[in-house]
């Protein structure tokens, strides 16, 4: 779309107003919904926001809207505990559901304030990454070197190229060894004695 620079003077048609203030602009919309039938014909790199998605801004890419830097943030505030001991049956931490992406790599960050490990000697706490139902192996690990209590926090990054269209990335954890219940605390993040969040994100590579 190019711009226009108007003179003073000069008639303003339609037109005018719509390929290039309404396209150059950027709208904000309650919904989805209520963007596709306002905005029925985007143009390619035109921009837009929701009230449902505080803060995210998207971009057309000629087929779909999807996030122009900040691809996701998700977060929980309840403790997720972990007692299954295998990854077909890992426990879900958190899972911020579908979102667009256009191919463009992208760092997923994870961290969880505080994780605890079975009081055992050679216990192992391990986080997978998962896209819906596909398993892509282990994100990060977490090892108890004795039979005592350790809380440690866990911060893991990731560089991945995601395929175009809609990708569920999600992070779930499994106990590698040892027996009993590994601990991810999470909370509000409110108050003295208080846990933040656990959360998940997607940042595209710049």
């Amino acid at each position: 779309m190019p711009y226009k620079v108007f003179v003073a003077g000069e008639e303003a048609l339609a037109a005018d107003a719509n390929s290039y203030l309404m396209s150059q602009t950027v709208p904000r919309f309650t919904n989805a919904t209520q963007r596709t039938s306002q905005l029925t014909a985007p143009v390619l790199n035109q921009l837009s926001m929701r009230d449902d998605r505080p803060g995210v801004l998207e971009r057309w890419n000629g087929t779909a809207w999807v996030n122009l830097a900040n691809m996701f943030h998700s977060q929980v505030t309840a403790q997720v505990n972990i007692t299954n001991a295998s990854a077909a049956s890992a426990q879900e931490i958190i899972n911020p559901g579908s979102v667009a992406y256009d191919g463009a790599p992208v760092v997923l960050e994870f961290f969880a304030p505080a994780v605890s490990l079975p009081p055992q000697a050679g216990a192992l706490l391990i986080v997978n990454l998962f896209d819906g139902a596909s398993d892509l192996g282990y994100f990060g690990a977490l090892g108890n070197p004795a039979a005592a209590q350790h809380i440690a926090p866990m911060f893991l990054r990731r560089v991945i190229t995601p395929t175009v269209g809609n990708h569920n990335y999600k992070v779930a954890g499994w106990l590698g060894a040892g027996t009993g219940t590994g601990f991810f605390f999470a909370g509000a993040g409110a108050g003295a004695g208080a846990y933040g969040p656990i959360y998940l994100s997607a940042t595209k590579v710049t």
